[in-house]
């Protein structure tokens, strides 16, 4: 039960990470704004959003809290759905997996900006297998987790200090273009 428990911490946890990547599009709105924006934003709305905001300089945080109600009512209509009819209906569980492993792999793709964030992606995959092994349970993604973030943050913030014109640091092209790109060029 605690292995849950702290899974459920640290992958709630991710929200913080959504939020705070949105944050510098909301930095003039009021407070009360900003909680309902927070209480609304869930994963699919977030990428909706990030893209949107990332892609359309024209599109302004009042759109973005419609896009998470909108959001949500179409997943409280869905979930109302599945749960009076979902029994009915039989769906190969491999398309789910396949969709929910799509959703994923996009919002780690929309955060590959430079070689760094790469190389800590490969090596998160590895440390999960690793622990995953090692502690024979699920409390090995927490690990691994906590563990690459941790040395993300590390090589960053040493190669910022010393040398911050490394390649490491240097963004990849973008088709879409990049919030940095998007704000720098207001």
């Amino acid at each position: 039960m605690l292995s849950v428990l702290l899974m459920m911490f640290f992958l709630e946890l991710r929200y913080a990470l959504l939020g705070s990547s949105l944050s510098k599009y909301l930095h003039h709105q009021s407070l009360g704004f900003t909680m309902i924006f927070a209480a609304s934003m869930n994963d699919e709305n977030y990428a909706l959003n990030y893209l949107k905001f990332s892609t359309d300089k024209k599109f302004t945080p009042k759109e973005a809290l419609h896009v998470e109600h909108t959001t949500l009512a179409f997943w409280t209509v869905s979930n109302l759905i599945g749960s009076l009819i979902g029994s009915a209906i039989n769906i190969d569980l491999t398309i789910v997996h396949f969709a929910l492993t799509a959703l994923f792999l996009y919002m780690i793709v929309m955060q590959l900006k430079n070689r760094l964030i790469i190389a800590i992606c490969i090596l998160s995959g590895f440390l999960a297998a690793f622990f995953m092994v090692l502690t024979k349970s699920t409390l090995g993604l927490v690990i691994s987790t906590l563990v690459a973030s941790f040395i993300g943050f590390m090589i960053e913030a040493e190669i910022r200090k010393h040398r911050p014109k490394s390649g490491w640091l240097r963004s990849m092209k973008n088709p879409a273009g990049t919030p940095e790109e998007d704000i720098d060029n207001e």
